[in-house]
């Protein structure tokens, strides 16, 4: 399984807390956050760069959210993004 992580920084870092490295069916998480530093950090926590690579996103524009999904062929988007952008886009 793939997955698109919008706002994997402050807001989804805590989806990656579960060990997710350790998760056989899980194929691929795609940390993507409008701040790259915070997506990078959960990244190095992780360790392992093409499994989790980092994308940047700005998820008040739904064509982002939607170009990356086709970009990594996802299964599912997960939204841990502000509730404000969860009515536009999600």
């Amino acid at each position: 399984m793939k997955v698109l992580l919008v706002r994997s920084g402050r807001g989804g870092r805590s989806d990656c807390r579960d060990r997710p490295n350790q998760r056989s069916w899980l194929l691929q998480i795609i940390l993507a956050d409008y701040n790259l530093d915070r997506a990078k950090e959960v990244q190095k926590k992780l360790g392992d760069d093409r499994r989790f690579p980092v994308e940047y996103i700005d998820a008040s524009k739904r064509e982002n959210i939607e170009a990356l999904a086709r970009k990594y062929n996802v299964d599912l988007i997960m939204n841990a993004v502000d509730p404000i952008f969860t009515k536009q886009n999600f």
